[in-house]
C-alpha cells in the first residue's frame, strides 16, 4: 500500500472522511505529518524495515491504518467514543500492547533467529 493510500485508509477509518470524499489539503497535512512521525519511532524502534515513501508491507498495512487514524483522530475532531475505540486499537508505545503494536512487532520479528549463527574457522 501506498503511503498516500495509507493517509486516505487512515482518514476514513477515524470517520471525519466520508468512503467518497477527498481529503482537505489539511486533513492530508495532518495524515503525512503524523506518518511521518509514526514511521520515525517505527526506525527508532528498529521495526519498520521499509523507507518513508515506499510502499507498507501487506503484513501490517490494516495496523497501519490503526496507528495512524489514532494519531490523526483527536486533532481531527473525532467523537471522544472513536477516539477512545483507534486508542484500542492503534496506540503505539502503550501499556498493554494494542493490536496494531504487536502486528507490526510480529512483522518486524519474522527475521529474529533464536539460534546463534555457529562461527567458522579458517
Amino acid at each position: 500500500m501506498p503511503p498516500t493510500e495509507l493517509r486516505f485508509a487512515a482518514l476514513k477509518e477515524t470517520g471525519i472522511v466520508g468512503v467518497l470524499e477527498t481529503p482537505s489539503a489539511e486533513q492530508n497535512a495532518l495524515a503525512e505529518d503524523r506518518y511521518a512521525g509514526l514511521h520515525a519511532q517505527l526506525v527508532t524502534d528498529g521495526i519498520a524495515r521499509w523507507s518513508l515513501t515506499e510502499n507498507i508491507p501487506a503484513a501490517v498495512e490494516q495496523a497501519m491504518i490503526w496507528a495512524l487514524a489514532f494519531l490523526c483522530a483527536k486533532p481531527l475532531g473525532a467523537p471522544d467514543e472513536e477516539v477512545q475505540r483507534l486508542a484500542v486499537l492503534g496506540a503505539y508505545g502503550v501499556t498493554p500492547m494494542t493490536m496494531a503494536e504487536r502486528s507490526i512487532r510480529k512483522y518486524a520479528a519474522t527475521r529474529y533467529v533464536s539460534q546463534p549463527a555457529t562461527a567458522e574457522y579458517f
